[in-house]
Formats: C-alpha cells, structure tokens, sequence
C-alpha cells in the first residue's frame, strides 16, 4: 500500500463511528484508572453529576 492509500484509509476510519467509540472508550478507561490512583493517594473523588436529559420541545397551546 503507497502512503497516499493509507493516509486515505486512516482519515476515513478516523472520521467513523467505530473510531469515536474507541476514543470514548479509551477515554472512559483513563479516567476511571486516574480516578482509582486519586483515590488511593488519599484525594477525595469528584461530586456526581446528574446526567444530561435531553427532552422533546412541547406543543405551543
């Protein structure tokens, strides 16, 4: 495969929903070992956030 292929293929697997999901993922698990770590070096973990709702606008009456 010539570089021009590959840079090809990598900017479209980069731009997929595969690629998010990976990034999130990744992301997900370096923040729970950090938090771990903080955690047993005596640091207090951060409050809980509600999660976000995201609900329909209602009619107009």
């Amino acid at each position: 495969m010539n570089p021009k292929q590959f840079d090809e293929a990598f900017d479209k697997f980069i731009e997929s929903r595969e690629c998010e999901a990976a990034h999130n993922t990744l992301f997900s698990i370096m923040r729970l070992s950090f938090m771990e770590g903080w955690k047993s070096a005596g640091g207090e973990p951060p409050p809980t956030r509600p999660p976000i709702v995201i609900t329909p606008n209602k009619p107009s009456e």
